[in-house]
């Protein structure tokens, strides 16, 4: 991969074949602390974590939740992430309801919540 912010955060993955997916899931794990976050994307992955690296060093104000994380929890330190799970999905609809469901079955420390959000439960953002 050529990206050198994302080779930056995910040192020992830069050569995954993942990046170059889109339409997924992810699931990924910050070094520092071992705290899990899980997203959606349509756009090619790769894309999507310079976008987290880009609100975290502009702080931005609509920050991810992942870029805010860092921002609060290690204030300084480059982002530093192992990506532990991709999905592939099939449009719209099947990411956010399997961004939803991987939310529910496992320890999402990271993602924001709103609790009861519509009509499928709790919806993270």
């Amino acid at each position: 991969m050529t990206n050198p912010v994302v080779m930056q955060m995910f040192e020992d993955q830069v050569d995954a074949p993942f990046w170059f997916k889109h339409d997924c899931v992810y699931r990924c794990r910050c070094l520092h602390c071992g705290e899990h976050y899980t997203g959606e994307t349509g756009q090619y992955l790769v894309k999507r974590m310079y976008q987290h690296n880009y609100n975290y060093i502009r702080n931005t104000d609509d920050k991810s939740a992942l870029a805010e994380h860092c921002m609060q929890a290690h204030p300084g330190l480059p982002i530093k992430l192992e990506m532990v799970k991709v999905i592939d999905t099939n449009g719209y609809v099947d990411r956010k309801i399997t961004e939803s469901v991987l939310t529910q079955l496992t320890s999402n420390s990271l993602n924001r919540r709103i609790e009861g959000a519509g009509a499928i439960g709790n919806l993270y953002w």
